[in-house]
């Protein structure tokens, strides 16, 4: 089995495994939606911690260029005045240097201290009621547990992996935590409105499914191509029927992504 097929073979059964420990507490061992909730906190704060431990371990085994700029945040990117991205012949992405390891840090802790301000507010004000600390401090073993087991794994050659994957380990965490914040927001609304607090069962099966997508991104199904999708371009010239050509422009933009990433993947001197 290649290298590929095994991480898609870790990839399913980590998303098994996390998905099915609250779903097994609620509809099984009779847990409330607080401790379920309760737990997604928890399972984000650990994937953070290791998702960190990666990236250091493989900036201190490899020394990636790519460590040595921004890749997360809208402070990554410089797009001039405005319009001028859309100009033709002009590169339609410059990225700023700084710490990449830093700016995770700074938004995993962001992600995690909104993420608990939103838990504290749909336990305590829309639920009514605390978790239960035994079945919480369980859920949170097992899935510790399968986490830890991942983490292991992906040591596995690590001096070998390319900066692509321990950038994409990052994006998709956080990615998890900002739909988890949707789904809390969405969840509560929802709620509020109906006056019932049973959301947890769509809540659980949305992020199971927000999981199998990014499951399935990584095994290559990706529209992000290097050519616009024709539906794209086609609206995007009915929006701005005497603008830029969209179709060039992202053209070019996709290849200066390829550019970059070739260069992130050397090694710094």
């Amino acid at each position: 089995m290649t290298g590929s097929a095994l991480d898609r073979v870790r990839g399913l059964v980590s998303l098994l495994g996390i998905n099915s420990v609250p779903l097994a507490g609620v509809f099984l061992a009779g847990w409330s939606g607080a401790t379920a909730l309760s737990l997604y906190w928890w399972e984000n704060l650990f994937g953070c911690v290791l998702v960190l431990a990666r990236l250091l371990l493989h900036r201190r085994l490899t020394h990636k260029r790519g460590y040595g700029r921004l890749h997360l945040t809208l402070a990554s990117r410089d797009t001039g005045e405005p319009g001028e991205s859309w100009r033709p012949g002009r590169r339609p992405k410059v990225l700023r240097k700084g710490s990449f390891v830093q700016e995770f840090t700074v938004a995993a802790l962001a992600a995690t201290a909104v993420h608990g301000l939103l838990l504290w507010f749909v336990v305590s004000k829309v639920l009514e009621r605390s978790p239960d600390g035994v079945a919480l401090r369980q859920g949170v073993l097992c899935v510790g547990a399968v986490q830890a087991a991942t983490f292991l794994w992906d040591l596995r050659g690590l001096r070998q992996r390319p900066f692509a994957w321990v950038r994409e380990q990052a994006q998709t965490t956080l990615n998890r935590v900002t739909l988890i914040h949707l789904f809390l927001i969405v969840g509560t609304w929802v709620a509020l409105k109906s006056e019932t607090v049973t959301f947890f069962g769509p809540f659980a099966v949305l992020k199971a499914m927000a999981d199998v997508g990014n499951l399935l991104a990584k095994s290559g199904v990706n529209l992000d191509g290097p050519e616009a999708p024709r539906w794209l371009a086609a609206t995007m010239r009915r929006i701005a029927p005497d603008g830029p050509d969209f179709a060039d422009y992202w053209r070019k933009l996709k290849g200066e992504e390829r550019r970059l990433a070739e260069q992130d993947e050397e090694a710094r001197q």
